[in-house]
């Protein structure tokens, strides 16, 4: 949960500031704590400067978070794989793409986690276009409950059953299995543009079937591709649907084009963004989640086909000029 940075950073600089003004020297290992989560702090931020929506992170408290960044005297830029957290980030001008390409955490340490892997949060400038629900306060048991699930993230969801199997029903469920590989590779197109083709087998013990993802962001930032399929791991299996979901934010408003695979992302300050499948698109309700400003409706864009065969998603979002 991207949330716990702000909550220990809350916590540690003013400890390294009261330390400073006593005259003390601060402990190598509390500076060195402090260097390593600034960085994380930014690789989790849209370029809005809001923080991306990822096993139970909803809207922060922005003076809070901004308040934190002002004791950063690191300043460096945020790394673009984060390893052992299992994220991904891709710049590219002002767009920004962040993906859960991590493994479900243990068994006692998932009580708030989400089945979210391969899921996708995107940004251009001062705009969030692609979220995820994010999550409600605790007090909203049910609701949280449901944040936590597959089908409340952008990414492809097979048989409508989520890439993580729960305890139970409850709110504060535990993971108690999910993907246990996880493939992520990061590479540099021809044409500029940085991809991530990535795999999870959450669905493979269950269904037999591997999810893949492909995504490329252009130099620009103008433009995302992306590619989703379901691979054949065992010597059969049945025939199942999938959905390739795309939660927009709240500010975005969805327009309907002429054709049946296409449409528009009418952005507030006038910006238009297209999003073209190779299949038609539908768009249905969605929510957007928060712990402190309570859940607004929105929408979502989704993507449908079957497994087998020539199966894949193809997709694209990309700006109009």
């Amino acid at each position: 949960n991207p949330a716990a940075l702000i909550t220990v950073l809350a916590d540690l600089l003013p400890l390294r500031q009261a330390m400073i003004a006593r005259g003390l020297n601060p402990s190598a290992r509390l500076l060195r704590a402090i260097e390593r989560m600034m960085p994380m702090l930014r690789f989790f931020r849209h370029s809005d400067g809001s923080f991306c929506h990822f096993n139970g992170m909803a809207l922060s408290a922005t003076d809070l978070t901004a308040t934190v960044l002002a004791y950063d005297e690191t300043l460096g830029r945020p790394v673009m794989s984060a390893g052992y957290s299992g994220y991904e980030r891709i710049e590219a001008n002002d767009s920004v793409l962040i993906v859960d390409a991590g493994k479900p955490p243990a068994i006692a340490a998932s009580q708030d986690a989400h089945a979210s892997t391969l899921a996708m949060e995107f940004s251009s400038g001062p705009q969030i276009l692609i979220v995820n629900c994010g999550a409600p306060a605790i007090r909203h048991g049910e609701l949280r409950r449901a944040s936590r699930v597959t089908a409340a993230h952008s990414t492809a969801i097979l048989n409508d059953e989520s890439s993580s199997l729960f305890s139970g029903p409850e709110a504060d469920a535990q993971i108690v299995s999910g993907p246990r590989q996880v493939e992520s590779n990061r590479q540099t197109l021809a044409d500029g543009s940085t991809c991530l083709a990535m795999s999870h087998d959450g669905y493979v013990r269950s269904h037999g079937w591997l999810h893949t993802r492909f995504l490329a962001l252009s130099p620009d930032g103008h433009r995302l591709n992306g590619v989703d399929d379901f691979k054949l791991m065992t010597s059969e299996a049945a025939v199942l649907p999938f959905l390739v979901r795309f939660h927009v934010h709240p500010a975005v408003r969805l327009t309907a084009t002429d054709s049946d695979g296409e449409v528009q992302l009418v952005l507030p300050q006038g910006e238009i963004w297209q999003l073209h499948a190779n299949r038609p698109v539908m768009i249905e309700e969605s929510l957007y989640m928060s712990d402190t400003f309570g859940s607004r409706p929105t929408e979502q864009i989704i993507v449908s086909s079957l497994t087998g065969g020539n199966s894949a998603v193809e997709w694209s979002l990309y700006r109009l000029d």
